[in-house]
């Protein structure tokens, strides 16, 4: 019952590690554009209520 001594190979560690390096960059990467995207359409939904809000402020001031 020894020790088992072969050292485990550094190149798959460093190839898992890069991997998932990788992976975690995209991921966030993705993360970071669904945000700005979600970002974008509340703005744009907070411009066209505004919008509709001064129309309808405009019309009701109307003869």
């Amino acid at each position: 019952m020894g020790i088992n001594k072969e050292p485990i190979p550094a190149k798959a560690s460093i190839s898992t590690d890069q991997k998932l390096t990788t992976d975690l960059a995209i991921t966030t990467l993705e993360l970071e554009q669904e945000e700005q995207q979600g970002r974008r359409e509340k703005a744009e939904e907070e411009e066209e209520a505004e919008e509709k809000q001064k129309k309808g402020e405009f019309e009701a001031h109307q003869p």
